[in-house]
Order: structure tokens, then C-alpha cells, then sequence
């Protein structure tokens, strides 16, 4: 996959290394340039300092277009420092396109309007929540019953960070759990089935983007 079709300047990028105790560390970054031999990004940021990332360092590099996430190796060939610190990266020998089962999936909860047609009652529409989601799909959480089977469709309205997602999904299964207070509850998986490009897009920057905080809040 050609680096030009996937890297731009100015493009938020998210990157990952391990630290002296072995954990990985996980920050937001963004591309200053790209040469043939080098690929120029922003140095991480954490608490106001520069992360220290010294020369030959292995990192892994994440990027996110309107429709697909993408990631590659690395490393760090040289360290500059004119307007702001910078890293220079060697350019990969791919890239590697994140497949839709590899969507990263976050807890977030969410309010959903979910409508369908009953096979009895005809149209119907009601309100829900989200465990979690992905660019991929969302679980919702039901007090009762849901009125769904497994294969059936369901359009799905919610917003996210002020912005109304629309898509269209397919329940991909159905399960009950009881909580730590006893408390039974019904989980759905859904499927996005039909889903706008520019949408999706959007799912998978605020996934990252919430994944990294919750890292960083070591809740994930």
C-alpha cells in the first residue's frame, strides 16, 4: 500500500513504543513532512514535556482515513528540534490496512435509537444504550427482551461529539448477563451493514482517541 495514499501532512497520527518497565505507552503525534527516506512527525507530548525517544527506538505507528485505520513499523533515524521537536521515522516497507474483525472496541456508553420493523407490530423505535463500540459495530444493553433475533436488521441513530451517525446493522447475537448486584440485563451485538465511509471514519479517530485515555487512565 503506497505511503502517499495514506500519509499527508499535518495528518493526526497515534503512536506506540515500550517503556523501560515494558508497558506500552501510547500518544497522539501528528506528520510535519515526508521525504523519500523519512517520514517527519511531531514528538509526544506527555505532562508538558517531550517524551524522551531516543535514536534506532522501534515504534509502531497508527493512522486513521474517513474510512479505515491503518499501522506500520518503524524507527527513529534522527532527532531534530526547529520550531518544535521533531522525529524523523523511517519510511516502511508497507503499511498494513487494520481488517474490520481488528477494529479496536472501547466501552462507551451512548444513547441509541434503534428502529426496525416487527415481523407483528410493524415499525418500531425505541431507546437504548451502548456497552462499547468499534468501527466495526456496538453492543446495546436492554433492561428487557429486545424484540430482535439473531439476523435481523436494525437502522441505528446516535450522535458522537455532536455529530448524528446513521447506519444500518444486523444483529450478529444475542446474550444475558446478570451484573454484580443481580441484576439481569440483555446484551446485543450489532454489525454495521451500511454504513457511510465518512462515518465510520469518524467512529474509528474517537475510538483511538478514547483508547489512548483510557490507557492513560489505566482503564483499558
Amino acid at each position: 500500500m503506497d505511503i502517499e495514499n495514506i500519509l499527508k501532512i499535518n495528518k493526526r497520527i497515534q503512536i506506540e513504543l515500550m517503556d523501560e518497565k515494558g508497558q506500552i505507552e501510547r500518544y497522539p503525534s501528528r506528520v510535519e513532512n515526508i521525504h523519500d527516506n523519512e517520514i517527519i512527525v511531531v514528538a509526544p507530548i506527555k505532562d508538558r514535556v517531550t517524551v524522551p525517544i531516543p535514536v534506532d527506538t522501534s515504534l509502531s505507528v497508527t493512522v486513521w482515513d474517513h474510512c479505515s485505520a491503518y499501522n506500520f513499523q518503524t524507527n527513529v533515524i534522527k532527532r531534530s528540534n526547529l520550531r518544535l521537536p521533531l522525529l524523523h521515522l523511517a519510511v516502511p516497507p508497507r503499511i498494513n490496512r487494520i481488517q474490520q474483525r481488528d477494529f479496536v472496541r472501547v466501552p462507551l456508553s451512548l444513547e441509541v435509537i434503534a428502529s426496525f420493523v416487527h415481523p407483528q407490530f410493524g415499525y418500531q423505535e425505541i431507546k437504548c444504550v451502548t456497552k462499547d463500540i468499534s468501527g466495526g459495530g456496538l453492543m446495546l444493553i436492554f433492561t428487557k427482551s429486545p424484540p430482535f433475533t439473531k439476523g435481523s436488521e436494525v437502522d441505528i441513530s446516535f450522535s458522537l461529539e455532536n455529530k448524528e451517525i446513521k447506519a444500518r446493522g444486523k444483529v450478529a447475537w444475542l446474550s444475558l448477563e446478570t451484573d454484580a448486584s443481580g441484576i439481569q440485563r440483555y446484551l446485543v451485538g450489532i454489525k454495521f451493514i451500511n454504513i457511510s465511509e465518512k462515518d465510520r471514519g469518524r467512529i474509528i479517530k474517537y475510538v483511538f482517541q478514547r483508547q489512548i485515555e483510557l490507557r492513560k487512565r489505566g482503564l483499558l
